[in-house]
């Protein structure tokens, strides 16, 4: 007899309140599962033989429950719990989500074809496996899903869970260890790569060539590229692949050739900006990348608002955002901001809400390089020179990012050291500098309009500009860099996720709106008479605000 949706979802919790308890029960309940289904015939042919092995049980009254169950609610049931793991240290953090494995499955565009040999790179339990297998009431029926995954015991679990899974007409097969040290044999015609993030891959020569023969190995070894590069290495002449990645491998120098090959060769077809909080593994956002073959134009689309609201308070969904996997990929598919190869091939930075963002033209603009020399201060913060640190004046002091205030260098917030070196004496400031701030997303400029009376020392890698003062007048270039249109350069230029950072190459690069001396010097004395004005009523609202506080005691006489 059938079990109602009550006792059915009672069952549910009871397994999920167990394998919350004790992430062991995890593997436990899915062997049971299985067994039962090989009992039944569900499962004909099984790849895990079960009675070779040392197996936990489950409750009995439990087991006993779960017999009555359909296939449809085992498989339900299943997929909960492989969900659930995902938010515990269960041998490793899957990155993946159901509204993950839904939006890979059509990005893909599996639910249009059958007969596909698909990938799985990294396939931790085999949560997208089991996404492409239950489809027995679809035509699109796989030929083949070729899966690796480098952990035992979570490649075992998507070897039950391919077995659960299976329609009876896909082979299955799952690889367990370093697709780096094993050879991937296999050609695809769709992919999914979500790879470990942020992971470095150790070859045995460094000089080992990646797919395009002019780009070594080494140079992206230290992102998801080299993942991507070893699937792509196996794709058929016409392949859809999707991968997921950190917003670095979208920026960094080190793989700008590898990108500009990729975009070169057509095979980049568009960007989807994720949301934060898309996977349980991390916070930081991430990106997913969509590979076909002769595309002439590149997607750009930012998605990281498209997400559905949780109505349940209390639910371990909490802990990721819903993607409102509909809307993406109409957006996606429909997308309307797109660039042409070459356009794409110019950029220095891929992710699409800086890409889609509205740039205004800078008009006569020259690079800062050919107005001043650029480049970062000490390396030494504070904390190097404990020990040092002095009540007078010594002759050396040092300049922090907070002695730079919104408007001025505040020399009553410097640190006085006591230092007799004189290596660090290139790094002290000169009068016309610009000190710009390098690691903090609000980034703050100071200029050095004093002269100064000592030795101070530049601290915390901050970006020293000096100008050219016959070419560029230092409060002038503080004023465009505040501006809206300056702090829009700087974004472009800004790198990190959870650390945002800026080097100095980057800002010598940056365009300055380039208008005569003269008129650069009347734009610069409104300017410090604006300021001078507003720090006058900052001083005299401080004053007022000290006479409020005091008003008390001097009426009372207390």
């Amino acid at each position: 007899m059938p079990y109602t949706n009550e006792n059915y979802n009672n069952i549910k919790n009871l397994v999920l309140q167990q394998s919350m308890m004790n992430t062991d029960y995890i593997q436990t309940f899915i062997e049971d599962v299985y067994s039962i289904l090989v009992a039944s015939k569900a499962i004909k042919n099984p790849k895990i033989d079960l009675e070779s092995r040392d197996l936990k049980s489950v409750p009995e009254a439990l087991h006993n429950a779960l017999i009555n169950l359909s296939l449809c609610e085992l498989k339900n049931i299943v997929k909960e719990v492989l969900y659930q793991s995902a938010f515990r240290r269960y041998e490793a953090c899957e990155h993946t989500t159901p509204q993950l494995n839904e939006l890979t499955y059509h990005l893909l565009e599996l639910d249009k074809s059958g007969n596909n040999e698909v990938l799985d790179l990294c396939s931790e339990s085999g949560t997208f496996i089991a996404r492409v297998l239950d489809s027995d009431a679809s035509d699109h029926v796989q030929k083949a899903i070729y899966a690796s995954e480098i952990n035992n015991k979570l490649a075992y679990i998507a070897k039950l869970v391919s077995d659960i899974f299976g329609n009876g007409s896909t082979k299955v097969d799952i690889a367990v260890g370093d697709i780096f040290k094993e050879n991937l044999d296999v050609k695809f015609d769709k992919a999914r790569i979500f790879t470990p993030l942020g992971v470095r891959v150790f070859m045995d020569e460094e000089t080992s060539s990646s797919m395009f023969e002019d780009v070594p190995f080494k140079t992206i070894a230290n992102s998801e590229w080299a993942f991507i590069d070893k699937a792509l290495s196996n794709k058929k002449e016409k392949f859809r692949a999707v991968a997921m990645v950190l917003g670095k491998n979208l920026r960094e120098n080190q793989t700008s050739l590898y990108r500009k090959r990729i975009i070169e060769s057509g095979y980049l077809e568009g960007i989807i900006e994720l949301p934060t909080k898309v996977s349980p593994c991390t916070g930081v956002q991430l990106y997913l990348l969509v590979f076909s073959n002769d595309n002439k134009e590149v997607k750009f689309l930012d998605a990281s608002l498209l997400t559905i609201k949780n109505k349940n308070r209390f639910s371990e969904r909490e802990k990721v955002v819903t993607l409102d996997v509909g809307s993406i990929l109409d957006s996606y598919f429909d997308c309307k901001n797109t660039k042409t190869i070459d356009e794409t091939v110019e950029l220095k930075n891929l992710t699409p809400s800086l890409v889609n963002a509205k740039k205004r033209e800078i008009k006569n603009g020259v690079s800062l390089s050919e107005l001043a020399e650029v480049f970062t201060g000490n390396q030494y913060t504070l904390k190097n020179f404990e020990g040092m640190i002095s009540e007078d004046e010594t002759g050396y002091s040092i300049l922090r990012s907070n002695d730079i205030d919104d408007y001025i260098i505040n020399l009553n917030k410097l640190i006085h050291i006591n230092y007799k070196e004189t290596k660090f004496d290139k790094y002290c400031i000169q009068y016309g500098d610009v000190i710009v701030t390098s690691k903090s997303s609000k980034v703050k400029v100071g200029v050095v309009d004093f002269e100064p009376k000592e030795k101070i020392i530049v601290t915390g890698g901050m970006i020293i500009v000096r100008p050219d003062v016959t070419k560029l007048n230092p409060t002038y270039l503080k004023v465009f860099l505040d501006s809206k249109l300056g702090q829009q350069s700087i974004k472009a230029i800004q790198k990190g996720t959870v650390i945002i950072t800026l080097n100095s190459r980057d800002l010598s690069e940056i365009k300055i709106p380039f208008v005569d001396m003269e008129k650069q010097e009347i734009i610069a004395k409104q300017y410090q008479r604006k300021v001078a004005s507003l720090l006058a009523l900052r001083n005299e609202a401080s004053e007022i605000e000290k006479q409020i506080l005091s008003l008390f005691n001097e009426a009372v006489g207390e």
